[in-house]
């Protein structure tokens, strides 16, 4: 063993407004996108710790992939305004 290991759990509140659908049914797609985001950072952190992953591609990656969520959900606002738009024409 390299060295001490220490879990750490941390609980996220998230919250937003939604224009476009339901908030249970935005909650549910955004849910599923954090879900996905742990999924993938538990297992990049897995993969550092067994040597098969670089630690500091891991550390680069979880920005990246968080931006990601944030701009998947800014697209489902923003196909309100887009409907709107097409409406107007």
């Amino acid at each position: 063993m390299k060295g001490l290991y220490i879990p750490i759990l941390a609980i996220l509140v998230y919250a937003d407004d939604t224009f476009v659908m339901t908030p249970s049914k935005k909650t549910g797609i955004i849910g599923c996108c954090i879900l996905f985001y742990g999924l993938v950072i538990s297992l990049l952190g897995y993969l550092s710790i067994k040597s098969c992953f670089p630690v500091e591609l891991a550390i680069i990656c979880m920005p990246i992939l968080h931006e990601i969520m944030r701009e998947i959900n800014e697209n489902i606002e923003n196909q309100r305004d887009r409907e709107n738009f097409k409406r107007k024409l």
